[in-house]
């Protein structure tokens, strides 16, 4: 049986590698087009330019697979399990961040398989960092291989939380306060959604699962 990173490897990779070129291209110019979507989050020439190269790709590649894409749809986020395999993709993940010049942005991509994701891959070209996992096969951080921290309490590991926004606001500053109380753990925040995701690839970057209508909220 073949492995994943066989199958599916060389399409992510080189979605990615096009996605850097085109996200940096545009980051920190006076080139970049910033609009608003009904839901009041932005997006730029760079996420639809993204997504469409990636849907070329896809097409390109020969491969039985459809697009689910935050910027152009596709099929349902509530297709059923056994469906035609695809690749779930947010083109640029943190786009106010990338729109205010800030680097912590990336690129997200999933195949989803018979109901479950198979392989994951993550690009922050402005970052320099790129993560990715396949089912069996570990996860890695350019190209070193990840596993679950050795920290065995609550109390002496530290919680990262990412975001901006009120809402996330509100909910950093309750969590941090009754975790930080109950346990004497250290926490910290920063402002990226995307931060967030990237580090979920320690787990597989499980975040394509979502089986929610809102799958592209954040």
């Amino acid at each position: 049986m073949a492995k994943y990173s066989e199958e599916f490897g060389r399409l992510l990779e080189g979605i990615a590698n096009e996605a850097d070129a085109i996200a940096l291209k545009y980051f920190r110019t006076a080139d970049l087009q910033i609009e608003q979507k009904r839901d009041g989050s932005r997006v730029t020439q760079a996420d639809k330019n993204v997504e469409v190269m990636a849907r070329e790709r896809v097409a390109a590649s020969g491969l039985p697979l459809d697009v689910l894409g935050e910027e152009m749809g596709g099929s349902g986020a509530n297709a059923p399990a056994g469906a035609r395999a695809r690749l779930i993709i947010d083109p640029i993940d943190g786009t106010e961040e990338f729109s205010r010049g800030i680097p912590t942005f990336g690129t997200l991509m999933g195949i989803e398989k018979d109901g479950e994701i198979v392989a994951a891959f993550v690009s922050a070209p402005g970052l320099h960092s790129r993560w990715w996992a396949y089912k069996g096969e570990g996860a890695y951080r350019d190209g070193v291989r990840l596993h679950v921290s050795d920290t065995a309490t609550l109390a002496k590991s530290m919680v990262f939380s990412t975001g901006t926004g009120r809402a996330r606001i509100r909910w950093t500053r309750r969590g941090s306060e009754n975790i930080s109380t109950a346990q004497g753990t250290a926490v910290r925040s920063a402002d990226s959604g995307s931060t967030c995701l990237w580090r979920r690839a320690r787990w597989k970057l499980r975040w394509t699962g979502h089986r929610s209508p809102g799958i592209w909220r954040r």
